[in-house]
């Protein structure tokens, strides 16, 4: 993809469960159509692979330990997202892949 055609310059998003299947082919495209990426999910070992195959496409890529579950680690991960990938003056541009809600018991 030559730079003309790489319509997310400048954008970043956030991809939860990177690791794998639809997380990783979601990561993938966003780079390859010009966004910087977060990267995030729990399997340490296949974000770090994924990372290098960014990188060597050019892509800025932030990788996150990440367990969706975790509303902490979900707030960090936008935290830090925002911290290290955003320039000044950009608006927000966040994509998240997977979210999972479980309910309450009281919602049950």
């Amino acid at each position: 993809m030559t730079e003309t055609n790489r319509p997310l310059t400048g954008k970043v998003a956030l991809v939860t469960g990177a690791s794998s299947g639809i997380g990783e082919a979601t990561a993938i495209a966003l780079a390859e159509a010009g966004a910087a990426v977060a990267i995030g999910a729990r399997r340490r070992d296949r974000l770090d692979a994924l990372a290098g195959e960014l990188r060597e496409g050019g892509a800025s890529v932030l990788q996150l330990d990440l367990d969706v579950t975790d509303e902490e680690q979900c707030r960090t991960a936008v935290a830090r997202t925002r911290a290290v990938l955003y320039v000044v003056g950009q608006p927000p541009h966040v994509a998240i892949n997977e979210l999972l809600v479980r309910p309450t018991d009281q919602e049950r």
